[in-house]
């Protein structure tokens, strides 16, 4: 299939009529200079330019709600430019119809190593940011603590400057939104100008942010929707058995899981993780 088949496809399992389709497709495929590989097959295309054709099999059908996976992966700087520049558009566009926007981010901001290496830390990526014109509510990932320092809460301190607290709550409309850091970082072995394990880190909350989020929530109504926001994934992919039944498995801890749905019983819970760059969708 070709670029301009499969992009048509995607638009028409959204409920665009194909003519309408091929419209919106035809217009971001320009916007983006891509109109030369139309009828060209996907898997031809450098990294980058998939990167191009994701974004417009997220833009074409004008969704409400827009996500985007570390989408400058595999850019260059013309083209990371022009991709910030379609969404600065996009957003001066829903303003101009009177759409209310926002924006959440699920961790992993920054790359711990390439705060020392590259010299891009959580303050590059505030000033990245900054220009975008709408609220963004951040939220730190394990890959947002600070690779020099062994200690969950002082590995932190870089983002509560540039950023803000890891852990925090806001409504929009009625829906209250729960922003909540869950990792827990160990980092053994760090010291000051020395790596530690970035790999050690457990999933999980601690005992000031439990009871935190019990008062939090102690003030929403009973009934309410509520969007609790962390970084490492709830639920595990399920799996298929034999007799076509599906077996799900947990990645939140079980000493945390029991309480948090003890907490989230009075409400209407959606959860969103980053992590895996997947949310599974389980009950």
């Amino acid at each position: 299939k070709t670029v301009i088949d499969q992009l048509v496809y995607f638009a028409e399992l959204k409920g665009m009529a194909k003519k309408d389709a091929v419209k919106a497709v035809d217009f971001w495929l320009d916007r983006l200079g891509m109109s030369e590989y139309r009828n060209k097959r996907l898997d031809t295309l450098s990294k980058g330019n998939q990167q191009k054709i994701q974004l417009i099999t997220a833009l074409a059908h004008d969704p409400q709600v827009v996500v985007l996976d570390e989408p400058f992966s595999g850019l260059d700087p013309v083209n990371a430019m022009l991709l910030k520049d379609v969404v600065k558009e996009q957003i001066a566009k829903a303003k101009s119809e009177g759409v209310v926007l926002y924006a959440l981010t699920l961790g992993d901001l920054a790359w711990d190593q390439f705060w020392y290496d590259n010299s891009f830390d959580l303050k590059s990526y505030h000033e990245q940011i900054a220009d975008l014109d709408l609220a963004v509510y951040n939220m730190p990932g394990n890959h947002d603590n600070d690779p020099y320092v062994s200690d969950d809460f002082l590995s932190e301190a870089a983002f509560r400057k540039n950023l803000g607290p890891t852990y925090y709550s806001f409504n929009v409309g009625d829906i209250h939104f729960v922003m909540m850091d869950n990792t827990l970082f160990s980092n053994k072995g760090a010291s000051q100008g020395v790596l530690g394990d970035v790999q050690d880190y457990k999933e999980g909350f601690t005992a000031n942010q439990m009871k935190w989020l019990a008062n939090d929530l102690a003030q929403v109504l009973a009934g309410s929707t509520v969007v609790f926001c962390n970084h490492i994934q709830y639920s595990n992919r399920a799996s298929m058995k034999a007799d076509g039944s599906f077996t799900y498995t947990y990645s939140m801890p079980a000493e945390y899981r029991a309480e948090l749905l003890d907490l989230f019983a009075p409400y209407d819970v959606h959860i969103l993780t980053g992590h895996t760059h997947i949310n599974y969708t389980n009950r």
